[in-house]
């Protein structure tokens, strides 16, 4: 049987468990009610070592969650620091439930790498995000480091990570390049250089995560949409308020993506 950690605050008791997210440089600290399992909090703060997690800053967590009135409900926070002072801001979804999905698809679709392969693309996804500035999602993250360089997902597939040696595809750092740069010189959007296109549907038809939202909310562009007497901003909208939310639609559909084509569109109201 398990062994949990166990703190007792007021009359009420609590287990947590904390667990490792060694790709992420992350850790997770999963609290939960003894009473009702599904009042849980989960706490991801920067770091490998699990004694981040003390036992005084595990009650420290659960006043600060019962203060930002929780309840009865499953509760996500990343720990981060600003100016040497500790803040948390509430996410939609723990490392954990992303791990979840992305090991569903990694089985659905036979796609899968090694711890070699893993190193190399969290090297690889570093330097990314200092190339372009940019702080990806960790839920992105889990998916190149648990499914590969890219070349897997709807269509014309995700945009690899990396470029190989006799694939055409392009990276995300050319996609984002060639969408901000090349393609599109006049962004009138300001917010539009945080969202990185990660797959491309055809037709000059986007999917792009929101780097400035930890929960990586997913934007359609359409280019088609653009004419001289519209802005960008108008030819750009929201599809899912987080990737995860799309991944999970990906997964329980078939490969080709056809269901998250025809949301993205019903959304738009053109369908």
């Amino acid at each position: 049987m398990k062994r949990m950690n166990t703190i007792i605050i007021g009359q009420q008791h609590y287990h947590w468990e904390v667990k490792v997210f060694t790709w992420l440089d992350a850790i997770e600290c999963t609290i939960y009610n003894s009473v009702d399992s599904e009042q849980g909090l989960a706490i991801i703060q920067n770091g490998t070592d699990k004694l981040l997690s003390s036992p005084q800053k595990v009650k420290e967590w659960v006043h600060f969650a019962l203060e930002d009135a929780w309840s009865n409900e499953r509760r996500v926070y990343r720990l981060f620091e600003i100016n040497g002072h500790n803040r948390m801001i509430r996410l939609q979804n723990s490392l954990a439930e992303e791990a979840k999905v992305v090991a569903l698809l990694s089985q659905k679709f036979n796609r899968s790498t090694n711890g070699l392969e893993k190193s190399t693309l969290k090297y690889n996804l570093t330097n990314l995000e200092k190339k372009l500035g940019l702080t990806l999602p960790s839920v992105i993250k889990q998916l190149y480091l648990g499914l590969g360089n890219g070349d897997f997902g709807p269509d014309y597939g995700f945009f690899l990570l990396e470029k190989m040696e006799g694939n055409k595809k392009i990276t995300l750092s050319q996609a984002y390049q060639d969408l901000h740069h090349a393609k599109i010189k006049d962004w009138d959007w300001e917010l539009s250089t945080l969202l990185l296109p990660f797959l491309y549907w055809g037709a000059d038809i986007y999917s792009l995560i929101d780097c400035a939202d930890p929960n990586g909310a997913v934007y359609v562009l359409d280019e088609n949409l653009k004419d001289e007497n519209t802005r960008w901003q108008s030819c750009t909208w929201k599809h899912c308020g987080s990737m995860l939310d799309w991944l999970k639609k990906w997964s329980e559909g078939d490969v080709s993506g056809r269901s998250l084509w025809l949301e993205m569109y019903q959304l738009r109201g053109l369908l």
